[in-house]
């Protein structure tokens, strides 16, 4: 699955590519921040692009967004900024937490990524947040009931219909990772959801409302790749990339 595509900005080739950010940046918002520039263009259907440009105007790298509904309480524990990625960074932190200072300050560890990194206030660490938090499907599965959903689990270890795995935090062999990554495997309940259209290239998706363990996510998903109508009700499985925006502290 492309994460472009999840918002309606799926491109087969260089020259699509290159003429969607010439348009994206002729009409989106230069933001510039403390390590170079990102230029933000925010469609009417909530999709977003985040172009990256240093201060020389050259082009390094690119992220997708949706601008949703979700805010949930994350503790920012740690900074993890790319230096391979110029204008690339992520936080790692503990959802729905309680207090900052236990060694399991919430209900689950994970990182995600942010499109606006070194645009986002500094603030010390640790730290309780409000981030609106998209899961991009890498794939995914929809259950009519969480009846349906159960009949699948295997029963030596069935998971809950909300339930929040953070693999990006595990290496090959089940144990913690020295290179945590933004990706996590999630069960939840559809609150709500819409098929969007991407006003700038006609391109549909999928924007699911989600709830899970420690909070309400906005799922992001390409149109050709949701096999089976989702609907309020439903419950969703599958693995998805994170990245999110702190909603107090944001450009």
């Amino acid at each position: 699955m492309s994460h472009f595509a999840n918002v309606g900005f799926d491109v087969q080739d260089n020259d699509a590519l290159n003429d969607l950010l010439e348009k994206v940046y002729s009409k989106g918002e230069s933001i510039h921040s403390r390590q170079g520039l990102y230029v933000r263009y925010h469609d009417e259907s909530g999709a977003e692009l985040w172009i990256q440009v240093t201060e020389k105007k050259e082009l390094v790298g690119i992220n997708p967004f949706f601008d949703g509904e979700s805010a949930i309480r994350v503790g920012i524990m740690s900074a993890l900024d790319n230096a391979e990625d110029f204008l690339d960074g992520s936080f790692y932190g503990w959802a729905n937490p309680d207090n900052l200072e236990e060694e399991e300050p919430g209900d689950y560890p994970f990182v995600f990524d942010l499109p606006d990194f070194y645009a986002t206030a500094e603030f010390e660490m640790p730290s309780t947040q409000k981030v609106m938090l998209n899961a991009f499907a890498e794939e995914i599965e929809v259950f009519k009931s969480e009846e349906e959903f159960l009949e699948v689990q295997p029963t030596e270890m069935s998971m809950a219909p909300e339930s929040f795995i953070p693999i990006g935090l595990l290496d090959a062999d089940g144990g913690p990772s020295t290179d945590p990554k933004a990706f996590a495997l999630i069960n939840g309940r559809v609150l709500s959801c819409e098929l969007k259209q991407n006003q700038l290239t006609g391109q549909s998706f999928w924007w699911l409302y989600v709830k899970t363990l420690g909070g309400n996510l906005d799922v992001m998903v390409a149109e050709e790749d949701m096999i089976k109508k989702p609907e309020a009700g439903n419950v969703i499985s599958g693995t998805f990339w994170l990245i999110g925006r702190l909603l107090d502290l944001k450009s």
